[in-house]
């Protein structure tokens, strides 16, 4: 959906040193607001507004917004998925909780829950998950039998949090660092930019998808905002 950076901001795609900082920081909360706030935020609160008992939906939103917070500050490199989940965890959630600031409870989280889910579709061992029977009982844990309740509900509100803080820390930092967030955007959005024109072109020539002349909202979580006035995609 989203596939071109350099348009959702001023700069041109160039570098800080380039560019005016002003219209990289641009650029960078331009797509904050479109892709965190108007897709993964907006999702969280409206499963909570209608008090949705639906436990993984929760864990998954906050996930991905934990990997995406991390790949601005760490980039792309796979070598460091799990670097990159620990650190935004430990680091901006544990000024939420300070539990989370635990390094072997990042860990556990990372490997049960985050890789639990991604790629065996269930968690792991030691976590009790629930959006509604662990309410106040969010890391807490009960002595002789090995496992932590674990509260989404309240997981994805302390990711919430804990983004909001990260976010605004980003409007003060210095130049070097706005370059290392501009730039790791842009390389997260064109990853495999080449190989996937190809595949897109090759299913479109196909034939096999029909044409729509509009744009359709399909569910209510997505943008109804045609491209163009995105300013992100061309």
């Amino acid at each position: 959906m989203i596939n071109n950076f350099e348009n959702s901001d001023q700069s041109g795609g160039r570098s800080v040193s380039e560019a005016n900082r002003g219209d990289c920081l641009q650029g960078i909360n331009k797509y904050l607001e479109d892709y965190v706030d108007d897709m993964l935020i907006k999702d969280i609160r409206e499963l909570k507004e209608k008090n949705i008992e639906a436990s993984y939906p929760y864990l998954v939103l906050s996930f991905m917004g934990i990997d995406f917070f991390g790949l601005l500050d760490m980039g792309i490199s796979t070598a460091i998925v799990g670097k990159r989940c620990r650190w935004f965890i430990k680091e901006w959630m544990g000024r939420v909780n300070g539990a989370y600031k635990n390094k072997a409870l990042g860990y556990l989280i990372y490997d049960c829950c985050r890789c639990g889910i991604v790629h065996n579709g269930v968690l792991k061992n030691y976590f009790y998950v629930s959006s509604y029977r662990y309410q106040g009982k969010h890391l807490n844990f009960s002595p002789g039998r090995e496992f932590i309740y674990f509260d989404s509900k309240e997981f994805a509100s302390n990711f919430i949090e804990a983004q909001r803080m990260f976010r605004e820390d980003i409007q003060d930092r210095g130049d070097e660092y706005i370059k290392r967030v501009y730039d790791n955007l842009k390389g997260m959005i064109s990853c495999n930019q080449k190989s996937n024109r190809d595949n897109f072109e090759e299913v479109i020539s196909s034939g096999s998808l029909k044409i729509c002349e509009y744009y359709i909202s399909v569910v209510d979580t997505t943008t109804t905002k045609p491209p163009e006035e995105l300013g992100i995609i061309e």
